[in-house]
């Protein structure tokens, strides 16, 4: 049940950020924190963990986003498997992100993309490459802010094909179409 109330702690976040508020989303993923500090954690929460470090680094809610990044890396120091460790290397692109560092940013993204190479987790490789392009063009690397974008948005029209997932959002195609 706790999966079930974390999924839709999410959904509200996610709901809340597609409806423009950041900060209502990071509210929620701060509460999901909260309810995870109460349960043994488990894998099936690290998508959620790195959605919620996206959505606190667009709040810019740094406490939150470190929060979050402590968590990823207490679990991926206990498993150790490609999962938790691309999460980690993605919000730690998020606190580089956030710092205005976006060289060392993209560097994090790739690597969380590369630990989840072959199509295991494509989602969270959209989200990471969607992350990266947003790294690039803050970098100035605008053909590579591109090429992550088209890659993304290669990878997730198969997703909305296959209908477990939505299409891109507008500022993915925007940027795609530059």
């Amino acid at each position: 049940h706790v999966l079930g109330e974390v999924h839709a702690r999410w959904g509200l976040a996610m709901h809340a950020v597609i409806g423009g508020s950041h900060e209502a989303g990071a509210q929620r993923c701060r509460g999901i924190l909260v309810r995870l500090r109460t349960v043994d954690m488990d894998h099936a929460f690290v998508p959620v963990l790195r959605w919620a470090s996206t959505c606190f680094a667009e709040a810019r809610d740094r406490d939150g986003l470190q929060a979050c990044a402590a968590v990823i890396g207490d679990h991926a120091a206990r498993f150790g498997s490609a999962e938790p460790l691309s999460a980690l290397a993605h919000a730690i692109g998020e606190v580089a992100l956030l710092d205005r560092q976006p060289a060392q940013a993209v560097e994090q993204f790739q690597s969380a993309i590369n630990l989840i190479e072959g199509g295991e987790l494509p989602r969270e490789r959209v989200e990471s490459q969607l992350r990266a392009a947003v790294a690039c063009a803050a970098a100035g690397r605008h053909e590579d802010a591109v090429a992550f974008a088209r890659e993304a948005r290669a990878v997730r029209t198969v997703l909305v094909r296959d209908r477990s997932l939505k299409p891109l959002p507008l500022s993915c195609i925007v940027l795609v179409s530059r």
